[in-house]
């Protein structure tokens, strides 16, 4: 017999992400902390200015660590409510066996160029709401309503799945979904959790900049094409904003899909929407900046070639 040949593969070239990382992350999660570290220094202040071995400073510095793990504790208790009352009201929405098996076949390709490991949790669910979010504490999960889905093409449904597993690859799911949970908080469960409500206020602008950077590994995915991730984008923000009616939204999903230049009126009354959308909605101007100006950045070509070695 002859003799067994092994064959080594060719190993995948590494990706950086953390150089396509935006720089305002670092500062908005400092501001974060701001709130504890004040309740620190309170606290320590009142064990100092108090007589040793006084009752009242030992008091309020129990208060303030006590405050710190009721407040913590119902926080992630709120966050990991949500992805029950999914399962719940839409029992039969998760991407599994033959459900959705394009939209599976998606998520497996994006995560293996991203070297995700475990393939997230995806919900898609029967609603007239349009959304797509990603959230979670210890595992990330996606949910994305049918309806929206259907109104997107093929190539706009891979943009959509290139940012919300942007965000995973990024790691940013877990802040984000911190500061979504105490924003919808009701107003008692804010009180018991203020440390945590007041830093994710502070923090909130954590979640524009989160975007810009999960948009930059989109664009590694989808090859530097930033007019379909602009397009895509623009496209969803206008289905899933509420400041952005169905008529003017169907109006802008036409004027995003002509080619060529247009000398029409009812052209002029589209662009004229659109850039009132990019004014009205919060961070979409960033947004549409930062992937404009990211395909022109050595670091992003950097990463841009090992990806297309990868694919």
């Amino acid at each position: 017999m002859g003799k067994r040949v092994s064959v080594k593969r060719a190993k995948m070239p590494v990706l950086q992400l953390g150089k396509l990382r935006h720089g305002s992350e670092g500062q908005c999660k400092f501001g974060f902390f701001i709130p504890f570290i004040g309740l620190l220094v309170l606290g320590l202040g009142s064990l100092l200015i108090h007589k040793k071995g006084s009752s009242a400073n030992t008091t309020v510095f129990a208060y303030i660590i006590g405050w710190f793990f009721v407040g913590g504790m119902f926080t992630l208790l709120a966050a990991g409510g949500h992805k029950r009352k999914i399962i719940k009201r839409y029992p039969r929405s998760k991407v599994m066996g033959s459900s959705y098996s394009d939209v599976r076949q998606q998520m497996n390709s994006v995560c293996r160029l991203l070297d995700i490991k475990k393939v997230p949790d995806t919900f898609i669910i029967d609603s007239q709401q349009l959304a797509a979010i990603v959230r979670g504490i210890s595992s990330s999960y996606l949910v994305i309503s049918n309806k929206l889905l259907e109104m997107l093409s093929e190539r706009e449904r891979q943009a959509l799945f290139a940012v919300l597993l942007g965000h995973v690859r990024m790691h940013t799911v877990s802040w984000r979904t911190i500061i979504s949970t105490t924003q919808e908080m009701n107003p008692l469960l804010k009180l018991l959790c203020l440390p945590y409500v007041l830093g994710a206020t502070i923090a909130s602008g954590y979640l524009e900049a989160s975007h810009l950077t999960a948009d930059r590994v989109a664009l590694l995915l989808l090859g530097g094409d930033y007019h379909l991730l602009t397009t895509a984008l623009i496209k969803v923000m206008s289905l899933t904003s509420e400041s952005v009616d169905q008529a003017k939204a169907a109006q802008l999903e036409a004027y995003l899909g002509q080619q060529g230049m247009q000398a029409r009126a009812e052209d002029v009354e589209r662009a004229y929407i659109l850039n009132q959308m990019i004014r009205e909605i919060p961070g979409l101007r960033d947004r549409i900046e930062n992937l404009t100006t990211t395909p022109s950045e050595d670091k992003f070509q950097e990463q841009l070639a090992i990806m297309q070695a990868r694919i």
